[in-house]
């Protein structure tokens, strides 16, 4: 779960995470995989930090059905314990390789 002042994907608060950043990324996909492995966690008191490699693939949908967007990169992420769990306070994802069109990924 995101904490409530969360950064990530360029945007800061649950509400504009998920609707300006998220909805709008995926809103052209159809089917999407996100396979994750080999986490990495250190955590120091209340906080931790983790990486996580990620293979993501991308099918389109509608007229872009027929294109596909992967990408291989390491999600870095930042966490707080609160009294409600720990919660992600910050994500980047760095791509390391990307293949296919990523106009997959805009809204159509």
């Amino acid at each position: 779960m995101l904490a409530p002042d969360a950064f990530a994907y360029g945007e800061t608060g649950i509400d504009d995470i998920v609707n300006r950043s998220l909805r709008r990324h995926l809103g052209g996909c159809g089917p999407t995989q996100h396979l994750l492995g080999n986490y990495r966690v250190q955590v120091t008191g209340d906080t931790a930090t983790s990486v996580t490699y990620a293979r993501v693939f991308h099918q389109g949908k509608g007229v872009r059905a027929q294109l596909t967007w992967e990408c291989m990169g390491e999600y870095r992420d930042g966490w707080r314990r609160t009294p409600a769990g720990w919660r992600m306070e910050r994500r980047d994802f760095q791509v390391r390789i990307a293949l296919g069109d990523v106009e997959v990924l805009q809204p159509g």
